[in-house]
């Protein structure tokens, strides 16, 4: 098997994302990644035994690039929401991104064709394979922002991402806020973080607070780095209950904003 993935360079952070996930579920394969003439490819190489189960990775890798990294970027430069704090931004948006996340996923599915010795141009696939799932996100925009004068009301605000956050599916019967050193985490029942794995990468987040900056790639930011990685974190994992440690130290904005979404599932434990 040797399938290779191309995409114009200056959105190479797409591929890093792929290689990262593909290595972190497989060792049965070898991952190259060129650039030549701006344009970056990832040649992926496996045995004959391993195709179906690479192949099965690869779909799901690049259905997850298209629902964060090119869904956060068709949104945020379409969406009026100049009058929000940075937090209350990158929310709302987390909320969009996750919103119909399993529609977006199986409309990806139906188009996305990938075989062995198979040559995918990802961005061409993105911009003329994709045009029935952008008008479903164009026609949230469009609601949004004719209501925008509506959502300067923190209440309305705060009602709108709570339906946003409540019609995702469940994910993990309970998570822990816990502080680990200097950084906060969230957690499975057994304190095994969740917030450094697959589903949540440094990646999404570092793309949720503005991976690219004036059109120049910046460095993948530290979970830590971020206020708001533990509220991104809660919608994307979409528990039902939270417990936070107390010795878990989330700044007063990002804990209200915590509480305001998901009051009727947070519990308090002083275990460390």
């Amino acid at each position: 098997m040797q399938t290779k993935i191309c995409i114009d360079s200056n959105k190479s952070v797409y591929l890093d994302y792929i290689k990262n996930y593909l290595e972190n579920n497989t060792r049965k394969l070898l991952v190259k990644k060129s650039e030549t003439n701006g344009r970056t490819c990832l040649l992926v190489y496996g045995s004959d035994k391993t195709n179906a189960v690479l192949l099965k990775l690869i779909k799901e890798a690049i259905a997850d690039v298209c629902c964060t990294f090119y869904k956060y970027n068709f949104l945020s430069s379409k969406l009026n929401l100049q009058a929000k704090s940075s937090l209350e931004k990158a929310t709302f948006l987390k909320a969009l991104i996750c919103f119909d996340r399993d529609g977006d996923i199986e409309e990806i599915n139906k188009l996305l064709k990938v075989t062995e010795k198979d040559t995918l141009q990802l961005d061409a696939f993105i911009n003329f394979k994709l045009k029935e799932l952008k008008n479903r996100w164009l026609d949230i925009i469009q609601l949004t922002n004719e209501n925008i004068r509506y959502l300067s009301c923190p209440d309305t605000f705060t009602e709108l991402l709570k339906y946003l956050i409540n019609t995702n599916k469940a994910k993990h019967d309970e998570v822990h806020i816990v502080q680990k050193e200097d950084r906060v985490f969230v957690c499975d029942s057994k304190l095994n973080s969740l917030t450094e794995g697959q589903t949540i990468s440094g990646y999404v987040l570092g793309e949720i607070n503005n991976y690219y900056c004036n059109g120049e790639r910046k460095d993948a930011l530290k979970i830590s780095d971020f206020e708001g990685n533990v509220i991104m974190s809660l919608i994307n994992l979409s528990p039902k209950k939270i417990v936070i440690h107390e010795n878990a130290l989330v700044s007063n904005r990002e804990y209200k904003m915590i509480k305001n979404l998901f009051l009727d599932r947070i519990y308090f434990s002083k275990k460390i």
